[in-house]
């Protein structure tokens, strides 16, 4: 599910029918999702969506333990992915420490069989009571999805000594300050999508 009910044209191997913007040169084209969670008759479903909705919390938090968060867009049409995929990660805390966040992407196919996409970021988080954002840059090779295969991010942190809140919320509802700054609550991934022209 990619979120609310949207268009897509089919030509060929074309997927997706409106980009944000271009890279004429390199052919690609690039599309913001926003990361947000819903509630689904199965339970909570956190997905990307291109629909600027209310999320159901719009924040995660973990206490004390290391933290795993899953974001899925499932493609209904083929779809091939290549170039630098954007990514921005708001965070708070109300505890004092540094821990390491990881983002990695993976390919799932239609068993559900996870690959990893690329080599995963990682960057050193810093809290003393108080808001951080991340802005990452994540080289995806060229690599190609069939229509119901399932694009996914985690992110992921070792053990932590307080609480952790992710932000996810594509209204950008909640306010959080880090540094003296207002940050969004927003969590967006821009892909990179392979244009065929």
């Amino acid at each position: 599910m990619a979120g609310l009910p949207e268009k897509f044209r089919k030509s060929g191997e074309q997927a997706i029918a409106t980009f944000d913007f271009f890279d004429v040169a390199t052919g690609t084209g690039f599309k913001t999702f926003q990361c947000v969670d819903l509630i689904a008759a199965s339970g909570t479903k956190k997905i990307l969506t291109t629909t600027l909705i209310f999320g159901d919390n719009g924040i995660t938090q973990f206490n004390s333990n290391p933290t795993d968060l899953d974001f899925d867009l499932d493609f209904e049409v083929p779809i091939t992915l290549k170039g630098n995929c954007l990514i921005n990660i708001q965070a708070s805390s109300s505890s004092t420490f540094d821990t390491t966040l990881t983002v990695t992407l993976f390919h799932v196919d239609s068993d559900s069989n996870e690959t990893q996409i690329g080599t995963p970021i990682g960057h050193l988080l810093s809290f003393a009571d108080s808001a951080t954002y991340v802005s990452l840059i994540y080289p995806i090779p060229l690599k190609h999805f069939k229509a119901g295969e399932t694009f996914r991010m985690n992110l992921s942190t070792p053990d932590i000594t307080g609480d952790l809140r992710w932000f996810h919320d594509p209204r950008n509802r909640l306010t959080l300050t880090g540094a003296g700054t207002l940050i969004s609550a927003q969590l967006p991934v821009t892909l990179p999508i392979k244009l065929n022209f």
